[in-house]
């Protein structure tokens, strides 16, 4: 009994440290200025900026968080040197996919879009230069094994010098979706 209030305990300090990590500060003061400064992002039609869901990292750390109890429950009736590893390796794959939801960030401002991923970096695009834009599901090439499977495509207008990319839908919300589809000249 006393192991599974010491884990009920640490998967609630787990959760509400994720959820304090993504709550983002509305002002902050500067030291030597006497007024303060709005951090939040403006949203507006054209300019606006948001990270990935919090929900979907809530479902996929439950996951890991289930994993990591009954892991460390594993460990703590038979504790044997062997019991740490599945522990061990369970907490760094947490890590991982926490800061792997972290990473992926929209921003529109000043009419440019920048889009950062994990392993893509940050790729930007005038809209201006956007000749379409359109939502693929699926793998329909052999490349799209490695993208999300839920993409909104880019397309450049064939004058521009600019490379055209995917954004990865599935880890933000969908009215931020919608926000960024509303300013985007979209297929019909």
């Amino acid at each position: 009994m006393v192991v599974e209030g010491i884990v009920a305990v640490v998967d609630s300090i787990y959760i509400l440290a994720v959820l304090v990590i993504f709550k983002e500060p509305k002002t902050r003061t500067n030291a030597n200025s006497l007024y303060m400064v709005n951090l939040m992002p403006i949203y507006s039609q054209n300019n606006f900026s948001f990270k990935s869901s919090v929900k979907g990292l809530i479902v996929s750390e439950s996951i890991v968080v289930l994993l990591f109890v009954l892991s460390s429950i594993a460990l703590f009736r038979v504790p044997v040197y062997s019991n740490w590893i599945p522990v061990v390796v369970i907490f760094i794959f947490g890590n991982i996919v926490f800061f792997w939801f972290k990473s992926f960030n929209i921003q529109c401002a000043n009419g440019i879009l920048k889009y950062r991923s994990p392993f893509g970096g940050i790729k930007e695009i005038p809209i201006q230069e956007i000749e379409e834009a359109y939502i693929e599901a699926g793998v329909l090439d052999k490349k799209d094994v490695y993208r999300g499977f839920f993409r909104l495509v880019l397309r450049p207008k064939a004058t521009s010098k600019m490379k055209g990319f995917y954004i990865n839908m599935a880890v933000f919300d969908n009215a931020n979706i919608k926000k960024l589809i509303d300013i985007l000249p979209m297929r019909k």
